[in-house]
């Protein structure tokens, strides 16, 4: 007999308690803050920390003023430790560099800014995940404890009122002047957590209308002006991530289409002399910022790094609810160590200052040939873009085709080239990433690769593979998104979306990045084996130089510096089994490692604070690393591009097709607009010829100079004495012994020491 409760007025009741439980659960799932994994990074054997250095003394008195702390024989460190003033003196010169300006009489400076313009370090800090408070040593009334140490003094910091504390150490070695920054000092105690620090940013600063600028490494490089006005409503300066804005931290507003800082160096000049810092340790999470007078009401133009020890991310409540930042639990476990170095004189150029770190900073190659030819690239294919039905894979070039291209070349006289062989992989250009065998067997297969490599090779045509190790075409098809793609700080996958035609995303198409550790431990070694059995002997990476990643994969987290140990490691064992590995774009780790840099940037971004453009990054990679322009053909200007190749110093590149390129137009390859070689034949050979004129005699050289001769007509200097003229006006130019024609370029071959 059925229980007298049991009715079916209670049922419904019942079920609409069940019901409204799991829709009330369901909606705090939906719009909860997604959380931040608590991962255990630094799982990378090759890194290490330095630990701080042992004291040689007891604890140094802060009274007493300033006091000499270490001589190398050419610079000398003072330090006033109770101020917290430290100084380096050029001795053969006798010029001297200052953490902070003098402010005594200046009615402008309050406690306040006061406390900022005088302090060593600049942080910033978060005690709730959300926001980042700025703030100084001499503002939060820090004390600190001074000891020697070889080659300088080390100094205990201890914000008592945020209960942090860290070490610095600043010392003479090897020529330069170093501030290190171990990591195993930080120390954090309470809920305030430290978010970033600016050492010494108020080096050499200098006055509205001083003479002067800083050297911004922007791209190809950028000057800022002291006597020139750099106002704007919200005086923000420049700041800019060293190796561009890191991937799995990037919100994801829009198309970026600036140029990134490729070396961790920033500089200044002044009337007596100059300087250039290098961020030896700590590069991969950092900013290079320069700052005009007015920025956090200090009057003074300045410029340094911003160490971040977090990084905030943007997350959201659930699937489509509002966006907000967070701020990263766990410290970022690298050692930070910065290097000065001084030039003195009152004619000191940027030029003199890039060739003081040249050699350190960008070792020459041993194995490096004496000239490097044009670059020609062979589009093969790429897949239509529709659904899996009406997906068409459009055929470019076929290996047979890339030899009539190249057969074509050599017959009108471009007798010296290298090739570079772009979307073998299977299915084309994209294919099924990361996986590209087999060889697409519609290009010819890997039958016709092997006859075109072994043809190449008879003809002496040096040939690359491009290669794509890092990205995800077909997602689940291909590997598996949740367990071998990376993921953002809140546990979300990292999608790329490519730029079309429009300069908007792409919102229908989704990529991934894979994991390094899933690259190194199912791909890597396997491939190479492959390429080596076909004949390959050089490859050509896409993103190596490019991007620098972060990984919060529970299967495998990685800190940008290990992802960059990994790219290191990668190229270095390409070198050494098949012969060659090149780089695109040239991110200094990877530059140093790789043979060659394609797609060198030869120019700057649209930045307010960015005053003239110079070939600072050419500067520091001439003679040490050959470097190619972008496609010439997919500029918007091919003339201009060429003439701006021939100035820097950048071998020119062509990107070609054996077929019309309107057999793009439906593709995800749509930005190449222009590429039947028979349409840049003559181009190629005016290219051609201004490499042998112009590029190829001072291909091993140092960029001695460069220099503004009038408006439109630059003037590059090799360590021969060669010159290099570039004329960007419709008129011609006649000058100092020199006649350029409109749009063109003339050398003056030199003959003096290397």
């Amino acid at each position: 007999m059925a229980h007298k409760w049991i009715t079916p007025k209670r049922i419904g009741n019942i079920i609409k308690i069940v019901v409204a439980l799991i829709l009330i659960g369901w909606f705090i799932w939906w719009i909860k803050p997604t959380g931040e994994l608590d991962l255990q990074f630094s799982t990378n054997k090759e890194i290490t920390y330095t630990h701080a250095a042992k004291p040689d003394g007891g604890e140094l008195p802060l009274s007493g003023g300033m006091k000499v702390v270490a001589d190398d024989g050419n610079l000398e460190l003072s330090v006033d430790l109770e101020r917290q003033l430290f100084a380096i003196r050029d001795k053969q010169s006798n010029v001297v560099w200052t953490s902070s300006p003098d402010v005594t009489g200046d009615a402008k400076i309050n406690e306040i800014t006061g406390a900022m313009v005088s302090s060593p370090f600049i942080f910033s800090y978060t005690n709730n995940q959300k926001e980042a408070v700025i703030s100084s040593i001499m503002k939060e009334k820090a004390t600190w404890k001074a000891y020697t140490i070889p080659g300088g003094v080390q100094v205990k910091y201890d914000i008592k009122s945020l209960k942090i504390a860290f070490t610095a150490e600043f010392v003479l070695e090897d020529g330069g002047f170093y501030i290190n920054l171990p990591v195993e000092e930080i120390v954090e105690k309470d809920i305030n957590k430290l978010v970033s620090i600016q050492p010494l940013p108020n080096f050499g600063a200098a006055k509205q209308g001083d003479d002067g600028y800083i050297i911004v490494p922007d791209g190809t490089g950028a000057l800022t002006y002291f006597n020139k006005s750099h106002t704007q409503n919200d005086k923000r300066g420049y700041s800019q991530w060293i190796y561009g804005v890191d991937p799995t931290f990037d919100p994801n507003y829009g198309p970026n289409n600036n140029e990134q800082v490729l070396v961790p160096i920033v500089g200044m000049v002044k009337k007596d002399g100059g300087y250039l810092q290098t961020l030896e340790k700590g590069s991969e999470d950092a900013k290079v910022f320069s700052l005009p007078p007015g920025a956090a009401n200090l009057e003074y133009y300045r410029g340094g790094f911003e160490l971040f020890i977090r990084k905030s991310y943007v997350t959201r409540f659930g699937e489509v609810g509002a966006s907000f930042t967070r701020y990263e639990k766990s410290p970022i476990m690298t050692d930070r160590s910065i290097r000065y170095d001084f030039v003195s004189g009152p004619d000191v150029t940027y030029t003199e200052l890039a060739d003081k770190v040249s050699d350190r900073f960008m070792p020459i190659l041993t194995n490096e040939k004496a000239s490097n030819p044009p670059l020609i690239q062979l589009f093969h294919g790429v897949e239509s873009r529709g659904d899996s039905y009406s997906k068409r894979l459009e055929t470019m070039t076929t290996f047979d085709e890339a030899r009539i291209i190249l057969e074509k070349l050599q017959s009108e006289g471009v007798n010296n080239m290298i090739a570079e062989l772009k979307g073998w992989y299977q299915n084309g250009y994209y294919g099924n990433l990361p996986k590209r065998f087999p060889v697409e067997g519609d290009f010819g297969g890997e039958k016709g690769l092997r006859d075109l490599l072994s043809w190449t090779k008879e003809k002496g045509i040096e040939t690359s593979l491009e290669d794509n190790l890092i990205e995800v075409f077909r997602g689940e098809k291909v590997v598996s998104l949740r367990t071998d793609t990376i993921r953002k700080p809140d546990n979300e996958q990292y999608i790329l979306r490519p730029e079309g035609p429009t300069g908007w995303y792409r919102w229908r198409t989704e990529r991934h990045w894979l994991n390094p550790y899933v690259i190194d431990e199912e791909y890597f070694e396997d491939d190479i084996e492959k390429l080596k059995d076909m004949g390959v002997t050089s490859v050509n990476y896409r993103h190596f130089g490019e991007k620098l990643i972060s990984d919060y994969n529970s299967h495998g987290p990685l800190r940008r510096g290990e992802t960059k140990a990994f790219f290191e490691s990668w190229i270095n064992k390409t070198k050494e089994q098949l012969g060659s590995a090149g780089v695109y774009y040239g991110n200094a780790y990877a530059a140093k490692a790789a043979d060659r840099v394609l797609d060198i940037p030869l120019s700057t971004s649209n930045d307010y604070m960015l005053d003239v453009q110079v070939p600072f990054l050419q500067i520091l990679y001439h003679g040490k690393r050959p470097y190619y322009s972008k496609a010439i053909n997919r500029s918007d200007d091919p003339t201009l591009e060429l003439l701006k190749s021939i100035e820097y110093g950048a071998i020119p590149s062509f990107e070609l097709t054996y077929r019309e390129t309107t057999q793009l137009r439906y593709t995800d390859y749509d930005l190449l607009f222009s590429s039947k070689y028979t349409d840049w034949l003559s181009t190629i050979k005016k290219a051609y010829t201004a490499w042998e004129e112009a590029i190829a005699p001072v291909a091993g050289l140092a960029i001695t100079d460069h220099a503004v001769i009038t408006n439109g007509v630059f003037r590059t200097t090799y360590s021969d004495g060669t010159e290099v003229w570039t004329n960007y006006n419709e008129q011609s130019y006649s000058g100092e012994g020199m006649t350029v024609k409109p749009l063109d370029y003339a050398v003056r071959k030199g003959g003096g020491a290397k």
